[in-house]
C-alpha cells in the first residue's frame, strides 16, 4: 500500500505508515514514520541526515589515500561520523566490523583494496561457473 502512495505522488511523510506483520504470531503493528534528525555541517556545507550519502570523485583525489584517511577527511569536513563506506554494492568499511578488522581496513589503500576484492570476486565467479559447467 505504501508503494501505491508513492506512485500516486504523496510527498508528505504524514501520509505514510510503517507496518509490521508477524505470521508466526497473530501480530500486526502500525506506526508513523518520523523525519530523521538534520545535522549541520561545518563551514556552511549544508544540512544532512544519517540517510544521506556523499560521493567521492576518485579522479580528483590521490590514488594513495588509505580508507582511514578518507574517513578522517569526511569526518573533519562535514562534522560527522562515517559509519559505512561503499563502492557500488561492496561494503569497504563499516563501524560494525570487529575492532581489529576495522583498524586493519582503515590502514589499507582504498584503490588497492577495491582492485584486490574485484579480482578475487571475478576469479571466484569464473572458477565456480567453470566447475558447474564441467559437472
Amino acid at each position: 500500500l505504501e508503494l501505491c502512495k508513492i506512485i500516486q505522488g504523496h510527498a508528505s511523510i504524514e501520509s505514510f505508515r510503517c507496518n509490521f506483520l508477524n505470521l508466526a504470531l497473530p501480530f500486526l503493528a502500525k506506526s508513523m514514520p518520523g523525519k530523521p534528525k538534520k545535522l549541520q555541517g561545518e563551514q556552511g556545507q549544508g544540512k544532512y541526515t544519517v540517510w544521506d550519502w556523499f560521493e567521492i570523485d576518485g579522479s580528483k583525489s590521490s590514488n594513495h589515500h588509505t580508507i582511514g584517511q578518507i574517513i578522517d577527511e569526511v569526518n573533519a569536513a562535514y562534522n560527522c561520523s562515517v559509519e559505512m563506506l561503499n563502492y557500488g554494492s561492496m561494503l569497504v568499511y563499516s563501524m560494525f566490523h570487529p575492532n581489529q578488522k576495522s583498524q586493519k581496513r582503515r590502514n589499507t589503500n582504498l584503490i588497492a583494496y577495491i582492485k584486490q576484492t574485484e579480482e578475487a570476486s571475478a576469479s571466484s565467479s569464473s572458477s565456480s561457473s567453470s566447475s558447474s559447467s564441467s559437472s
